[in-house]
């Protein structure tokens, strides 16, 4: 390469902040700046630290950047900016729409923090206008890149579990909640969110399963999705679907905040096989082998915060090198990520009619009323 790929950050909090973290680490790519209105942070960062996050192992110390990054204060200004090539969204679910077309329209390549937006219309006119104006679109869906799930995708591709009959997983926070820090933040605030825990955590595990099964399609979804572990929420706090695929599997998803248990690390899949079943953290496979029933613990560490960071990293390198080698789809296009959150759509949907809701049926702009 004769010149790095120039990637900006749109958004300084703690999200922006592990996505810019993976960007320093790539050699191939130059953090140029961030696009905020937090004007406290963005003198930090003009004075080359990067501020701690304390997500898990993910940035636990303020990391020393040289030559430190520029910021621009709105989105119109980054947009303006011919010098950045890429920019990576981590802002409220609210804002992904307008932040993305505007940016898409300036010609840049985009990696879109999860949800893609907040309904998946939204989704649908942002893949249109990323195919017209020829930019590259990624969704930050960061489980696809976790090496437990890949090992899981390989033993489900190469058929070791047989024909899949059922798929549970589940997203949650035990004990655990956003409300925590209070009013102010922007997680459960309906208007910026968009939706609670089913939009924040429970579309992890809906796109990791969409992911494992080969992306087959949703048919419908019947869904319970309340607030019930909060008093005065105005987002859900936790949600129970079932959901229909293309390929004849059926799929249980869970979400939640500050439940009381879950059954294992705070995210997990399991997949029920006609020959075994494969489940993540802890990440197993039991299946039968001449005749006797054996079950293989695939990794020692299951679920480490390590690995989990590992997985931003990738995830920022899938971005850089299909940008690289000028590929038309990236590994999380935009068709995927609106299917979770189409997912999502009918999930508030059935909630609200109480019936099963096709997703070739349902009308998105009235999903979250």
């Amino acid at each position: 390469m004769d010149s790095k790929i120039k990637v900006a950050v749109d958004g300084a909090g703690g999200m922006g902040r592990i996505h810019a973290l993976a960007f320093l680490k790539d050699p191939r790519c130059e953090l140029t700046g961030f696009c905020s209105r937090n004007e406290d942070l963005l003198n930090k960062i003009a004075d080359g630290f990067l501020p701690a996050v304390g997500y898990g192992d993910s940035l636990q110390e303020e990391v020393k950047i040289s030559p430190p990054p520029r910021s621009w204060k709105t989105v119109e200004r980054l947009a303006e900016d011919r010098e950045v090539q890429a920019v990576s969204i981590c802002l409220p679910n609210s804002l992904h729409f307008e932040h993305a077309r505007i940016l898409i329209e300036s010609g840049k390549h985009l990696l879109i923090e999860k949800p893609m937006a907040i309904d998946s219309h939204q989704c649908e006119t942002l893949t249109e206008l990323a195919e017209k104006y020829n930019v590259l679109l990624q969704i930050a869906h960061m489980w696809r890149f976790h090496t437990e799930v890949r090992a899981i995708k390989k033993i489900i591709d190469e058929k070791r579990i047989g024909e899949i009959v059922q798929v549970k997983g589940y997203s949650i926070h035990e004990r655990w909640s956003p409300a925590f820090f209070g009013p102010s933040t922007w997680f459960i605030n309906k208007e910026l969110a968009g939706g609670g825990a089913l939009i924040d955590m429970g579309v992890h595990a809906i796109d990791t399963i969409n992911f494992m099964l080969g992306d087959p399609g949703c048919e419908s979804v019947y869904a319970r999705v309340r607030t019930a572990y909060h008093k005065n929420l105005e987002v859900d706090d936790c949600a129970m679907l079932i959901c229909n695929y293309k390929n004849g599997v059926v799929g249980f998803v869970e979400s939640a905040w500050n439940s009381p248990y879950a059954e294992g690390s705070e995210a997990c899949i399991i997949i029920f096989g006609t020959k075994g079943y494969a489940r993540l953290f802890p990440t197993e496979v039991g299946y039968y082998k001449k005749g006797n029933w054996k079950v293989d613990h695939l990794f020692e560490e299951s679920g480490s915060d390590i690995e989990i960071k590992n997985s931003y990293f990738r995830q920022a390198e899938s971005f850089i090198d299909s940008i690289i080698t000028k590929k038309e789809k990236t590994l999380v296009p935009g068709e995927a990520g609106t299917e979770a959150v189409k997912i999502c759509d009918a999930a508030y949907i059935s909630e609200k009619t109480k019936q099963v809701v096709y997703l070739n049926s349902i009308n998105i702009e009235k999903s979250k009323e």
